[in-house]
């Protein structure tokens, strides 16, 4: 008996990943929500099957984990090519921070020492009409003060996307630090190039780049 549901187990493990398959561009293309819905069904019939069987099926496995892969691939291309956009269409005027853009810094800062709950997939998004009413002039990180251009605000709900991943998906943890490590590197280096290289005074019309956008960049503070 012990062999026989092994043996079946087996076959729907096959079977299952085979209609998985199917939809692999599909599912690369799914919200993080949806996606998750797909990934927790299917990891929870894995780990149940095998609990019952007393030994490990890699078909299956190893087709969700690879779709879950390349989900996070596709979401950090994405992501790149909207920083890029950002940076590209900037005017490298300092612009008024909302309470929910500096919610999502403070999550971010938070992540440091724990999962904040915002970061659950089921949490409502932090950009809101009721959110975004009361402004300030700077962007507060810890105990320091920051002016911000509309591409670092937007940059940094793109980060939360990462962070959702790792806290959701722990087993891409190593993976999605990786792409979060290659996604800061690409967007500060298009910055240092259009306004350390002066690349805004063609992007942006700017006659010139002063002290007060450099004051502006990113990783400098007021």
């Amino acid at each position: 008996l012990t062999d026989i549901l092994s043996s079946v187990i087996e076959v729907a493990h096959s079977r299952a990943s085979k209609i998985l398959s199917i939809r692999a561009e599909q599912h690369a293309t799914l919200d993080l929500q949806d996606f998750l819905e797909v990934f927790n069904e299917t990891w929870d019939f894995v780990i149940r099957t095998e609990t019952i069987c007393r030994k490990m099926f890699v078909t299956l496995r190893g087709t969700i984990v690879s779709q879950a892969k390349a989900f996070l691939q596709s979401m950090h291309q994405n992501r790149i090519s909207q920083s890029a956009k950002l940076v590209e269409d900037e005017q490298w005027s300092a612009v008024d921070v909302s309470s929910s853009v500096q919610s999502v810094a403070n999550v971010i800062v938070d992540s440091a020492v724990r999962d904040s709950p915002e970061l659950q997939a089921s949490s409502p998004p932090h950009a809101n009409g009721s959110a975004s009413s009361s402004k300030e002039k700077h962007l507060t990180i810890e105990d320091r003060t920051y002016f911000a251009v509309s591409a670092t605000q937007k940059t940094l709900s793109l980060i939360i996307d990462y962070l959702k991943i790792i806290v959701n998906l722990s087993l891409l943890t190593t993976d999605t630090v990786s792409k979060v490590i290659e996604f800061l590197k690409a967007f500060n280096s298009r910055t240092c190039q259009v306004v350390l290289g002066a690349g805004a005074m063609r992007s942006a019309g700017l006659k010139k780049i002063t002290a007060k956008h450099l004051g502006r960049h990113p990783s400098n503070p007021t």
